[in-house]
């Protein structure tokens, strides 16, 4: 009897080792996939941010030259602002 319930409890002890193996595999799995996802948000976020950034300076360098053109009229100016235009 005692050996029976040796067994019993060495497949129980097997079985619940086997289980917290899986778990431990599908938390993995799930949290690669969520660091995968949260990589990809911010090579998007960057991105984004950096073509604001390019666009924010195109548009200070175009107001300035424009108002150095607004004060001072000439054709070095002038043709400056239509080369940044172009």
């Amino acid at each position: 009897m005692k050996l029976k319930r040796t067994n019993l409890v060495g497949r129980i002890a097997n079985f619940s080792s086997l289980v917290v193996i899986l778990l431990l595999v599908v938390f993995l799995i799930w949290a690669t996939a969520l660091i995968q996802q949260a990589t990809s948000e911010v090579k998007t976020a960057t991105f984004v941010s950096d073509t604001y950034r390019q666009l924010l300076y195109t548009l200070a360098k175009e107001e300035a030259l424009q108002y150095e053109y607004a004060l001072h009229p000439s054709t070095v100016i002038r043709n400056e602002d239509l080369t940044t235009k172009g």
